[in-house]
């Protein structure tokens, strides 16, 4: 994990990446993303509220793959 390397080449790669991820162009991209998954998510917690864990544990997938 990024926040546990030594510093040097590799901490410095991570570190442009990460940076890259979190540009305000990069987060605008993600936008659309977030809220669509939202809404399914509310969909869902509203038409099954029994399976909360489930619905968010699919939430948290959808977004962790945008990045």
């Amino acid at each position: 994990m990024f926040v546990f390397k030594s510093y040097g080449p590799e901490w410095r790669k991570y570190r442009r990446v990460m940076h890259n991820a979190f540009t305000p162009d990069a987060i605008a991209r993600y936008w659309p993303v977030q809220l669509q998954t939202t809404r399914e998510l509310l969909h869902n917690l509203l038409t099954s509220p029994a399976n909360f864990s489930a619905h968010i544990h699919l939430c948290v997938r959808y977004l962790l793959r945008s990045f």
